[in-house]
Parts: structure tokens; C-alpha cells; sequence
């Protein structure tokens, strides 16, 4: 139908049959992980004399992706490779950089197991994780398990 169709015909109405497709991702509840890098603070090291450890970013990507086909709900049910802990129980380099970023306004963080000793950590933001930190050496909160 041109334009000029389209104005000879003012009652014209589209069919109505037709749907946009949806990735899967948007098809599941509405609570699931938006990460979000606009907090990040790639200016810290975590690392203690050690060469920089730069993870792989394809594996990291994979990841992020598999976060985000969960829902906030489905992470918080299984906590035990991600989860919150109170900022109290940060290291104090940690919690002197939360109040410098006032990111103390929240009561807790949230810690994302990637690969063995590396962790993403950051805080729940609506249903956005606002990524702050990258801690590949899990130096951030040292691990209470023995």
C-alpha cells in the first residue's frame, strides 16, 4: 500500500494477527539480572603483587549471559555460588571505597562466583546489577570456609 493508498482509505486498519517476536530472554518473568557497567571502578586493584590477571572476555561474556536468563528470584534461592553479604563483612580497603562511592547506601553487595577464585561484585539496583568491582583473586571478601 503506498502513501497515497493509505490516505484514500482513512478507516485503514493493519492486520491484527501478526506479533512482534520476542527473544526467550524477554518471554520469562520480569525480575531478570540487567548488568549494568556504569559503576564499575576499574581503577582498583585487588590484586597483591601479583601479575595482572586479565579473564578471558569471551568466558566472561558467557557468563554475564547466563546471569541474565535468571531471574533476580532464581539467584536468591540458590545462594551458594551468588549472593548478597552485608558491606560490614568486606575487607576495610573495600568498605573505605563503598563509602567513597556511596555505595554504603546499601545494606549489602552481591558477589557473582565466575571461575574459581574470581568474583563480580556489586550491588541489586531495581533489577539492574550495577557492577563495581572485578575481584579475580577473591580478595574482596575472603571466603569464611576452610
Amino acid at each position: 500500500m503506498t502513501k497515497k493508498d493509505f490516505n484514500r482509505t482513512k478507516g485503514y486498519k493493519p492486520e491484527t494477527g501478526k506479533r512482534p517476536k520476542l527473544s526467550p530472554v524477554f518471554e520469562k518473568e520480569d525480575d531478570t539480572v540487567i548488568f549494568s557497567f556504569l559503576w564499575f571502578d576499574h581503577s582498583t586493584q585487588w590484586e597483591t603483587g601479583k601479575q595482572k590477571n586479565l579473564h578471558n572476555f569471551w568466558e566472561l561474556a558467557g557468563k554475564l549471559k547466563s546471569f541474565e536468563e535468571r531471574s533476580w528470584r532464581h539467584i536468591a534461592g540458590n545462594q551458594d555460588r551468588d549472593h548478597s553479604i552485608p558491606l560490614s563483612r568486606l575487607v576495610p580497603q573495600a568498605q573505605e571505597l563503598a563509602v567513597a562511592k556511596n555505595i554504603d547506601d546499601y545494606d549489602e553487595i552481591w558477589s557473582f562466583h565466575l571461575t574459581g577464585t574470581q568474583r563480580l561484585w556489586g550491588v541489586k539496583h531495581g533489577r539492574r546489577f550495577m557492577i563495581i568491582w572485578w575481584d579475580p583473586e577473591h580478595q574482596i571478601c575472603p571466603s569464611l570456609k576452610t
